[in-house]
């Protein structure tokens, strides 16, 4: 189950949605997709995914991310890891790339 993802399309059906995520163990501004493997200076990766439409114009703005996931990105990256936010699967797909070919 991804920590993320449609919740439905009117107000009841995200509140169930949501319920049934919290249940499973879904936790706000936890990001999408974890890579638990250390590579370089990095003890796994973290990548917050967002719409391509949420992409921010100027790289000041926060581009869609949330309080909560800025204060999880944060957080990771005091902790040793990699974090960081992309707008498109192929964008996600090329930073896993670049990070797994960097040395053990």
């Amino acid at each position: 189950m991804p920590n993320g993802g449609s919740r439905g399309d009117d107000a009841k059906a995200r509140a169930i949605r949501g319920g049934q995520m919290k249940a499973q163990g879904v936790r706000t501004g936890v990001a999408d997709v974890c890579l638990p493997v250390r590579r370089g200076e990095w003890s796994g990766l973290y990548i917050e995914m967002k719409k391509p439409s949420e992409k921010p114009a100027k790289a000041t703005s926060k581009g869609g991310v949330s309080d909560d996931q800025a204060e999880f990105g944060a957080f990771v990256q005091s902790q040793g890891f990699g974090w960081c936010v992309c707008y498109s699967w192929e964008e996600a797909a090329h930073i896993i790339e670049q990070y797994m070919e960097q040395g053990a």
